[in-house]
């Protein structure tokens, strides 16, 4: 009869070569990251903010047993974090004043413990690095109504390819500790990515005279289905304010949804700019247990 010692380091030598396997089968996807990396160095995006929230989707879906999801995610989380960085140089931007550090710790959660962060007092600062290359990403709180001085209008200016927003954290669970009630979002000079389930960010310039409820309206009229507002105004645009506002779904600039938009009601909106967009969140009853 085998002793009950005998049977455990069976066990044990059988987690050893499952183990041996995941790590092979790791050295293999890091040759074909490696291969990815040769490619793009003809051209292509930094990173994939859309594929990764469909291989996380796909992943979560697909998984059985007790394992934690939130866990199955971090993991790959820093798997991603880490390949991405083997593509080229990388580095990300990340807003912390006044000691609050909640976005750092969805950055780090989000890009990998060893990912290289940089910690700004200015969201101008980070803005700016974005833009002149300085910082590949950066990460900033999400917008929110009731902001007395909103960052989101410094994506409206400036000359060339100015950054977008291109990804929402926390993506798969939030996590303990200061970024507990914290959201964030992931600006970039690349365009966002269709992930099959997304929110677009779309900002409007217009009259002041144009109510919440006439904008809301409108947008309907042309099959844009609001879900968020927050509103700032120009002392240099007498008479006019910019609106920021997610719709559903994945928009481009070209959508003629959005070219209905502009122009109306009544000439009240001039103009209707397209300034990001992200994958809709894992839901947490996607990410709860069985």
């Amino acid at each position: 009869m085998i002793s009950s010692e005998a049977a455990l380091e069976d066990l044990r030598r059988e987690i050893d070569r499952v183990d041996d396997s995941i790590h092979d089968l790791l050295i293999h996807r890091v040759g074909i990251v490696q291969r990815i990396a040769q490619v793009k160095r003809e051209g292509g995006l930094r990173f994939r903010p859309g594929r990764e929230a469909r291989m996380l989707r796909r992943l979560i879906a697909r998984h059985r047993g007790p394992f934690p999801k939130p866990v199955l995610a971090r993991i790959w989380r820093e798997m991603l974090g880490a390949t991405v960085r083997m593509q080229g140089e990388f580095s990300i931007g990340v807003y912390a004043v006044n000691g609050e550090q909640g976005c750092w710790d969805l950055a780090r959660n989000h890009f990998g413990a060893h990912a290289p962060i940089m910690l700004h007092a200015s969201a101008g600062q980070i803005v700016s690095d974005v833009a002149g290359g300085k910082a590949t990403a950066g990460v900033l709180p999400r917008p929110r109504e009731d902001d007395p001085q909103p960052w989101w209008p410094l994506l409206l200016t400036g000359e060339g390819a100015m950054p977008r927003i291109v990804a929402r954290l926390p993506f798969a669970g939030r996590i303990r500790g200061r970024a507990e009630d914290i959201d964030a979002v992931v600006i970039a000079c690349q365009p966002p990515e269709d992930s099959g389930d997304d929110i677009t960010l779309v900002a409007i310039d217009m009259a002041d005279t144009v109510s919440r409820a006439t904008l809301k309206s409108a947008m309907r009229r042309c099959d844009l289905e609001p879900l968020f507002f927050a509103s700032r105004h120009d002392p240099n645009k007498a008479g006019r304010e910019t609106t920021l506002t997610e719709v559903k779904g994945f928009v481009l600039q070209d959508d003629k949804r959005l070219q209905r938009l502009a122009g109306t009601p009544r000439g009240g909106i001039q103009k209707v700019q397209v300034v990001g967009g992200y994958a809709v969140p894992l839901a947490e009853r996607m990410l709860a247990e069985g």
